[in-house]
């Protein structure tokens, strides 16, 4: 059988693949890698994978996935600034001629620095308020790219039973 490359990987590091979680993309969806204009965002055009015939074909969604390095990502100001990038590749990827009119849109955002001294409900807390705010600003804009789920996956750092240090992955999903 041997070895082959891997399309999904091509030109990336070699973390990307899982930190994007593009192997759970690829399950589901055939992907096609797009231009993209942010060195940690990738953006894919996905056909859901389905062996029964559907009229016009299966329907597609653009993912743009990303990593931050900032861990200001649970305040206003920077979810709202990763949050409008994220928009602003999803606007390039509608001008692609590949992108179909009607189909949807996802934005993932995994956060790599660990949250200290905050829970997973308080962080989950804090997500929904931030959320609530900035869907009601950008909502036209939303709406336009037709945007159905922002997944961003945090990391908190704690401290088991027995005091010994854990990374805990929280992931955080609105729709």
């Amino acid at each position: 059988d041997g070895y082959k490359e891997s399309v999904l990987r091509r030109n990336m590091r070699p973390t990307f693949h899982h930190l994007l979680e593009l192997g759970r993309l690829d399950n589901n969806y055939s992907l096609e890698r797009i231009d993209a204009a942010g060195k940690n965002v990738q953006v894919y055009i996905g056909s859901e994978k389905t062996v029964k015939p559907s009229r016009g074909g299966p329907p597609q969604v653009v993912f743009v996935r990303g990593i931050s390095h900032s861990p200001g990502l649970v305040t206003l100001a920077g979810a709202r600034r990763s949050l409008v990038q994220g928009l602003d590749e999803l606007e390039r990827a509608q001008a692609n001629s590949k992108v179909n009119l009607q189909s949807s849109s996802r934005i993932f955002l995994h956060s790599l620095p660990e949250l200290d001294g905050i829970t997973a409900e308080e962080v989950a807390t804090k997500f929904d308020e931030v959320m609530d705010v900035l869907k009601s600003r950008l909502a036209t804009r939303l709406l336009k790219l037709r945007v159905d789920e922002i997944e961003v996956k945090v990391r908190i750092a704690s401290t088991d039973d027995e005091g010994n240090p854990i990374v805990m992955p929280v992931r955080l999903v609105a729709s």
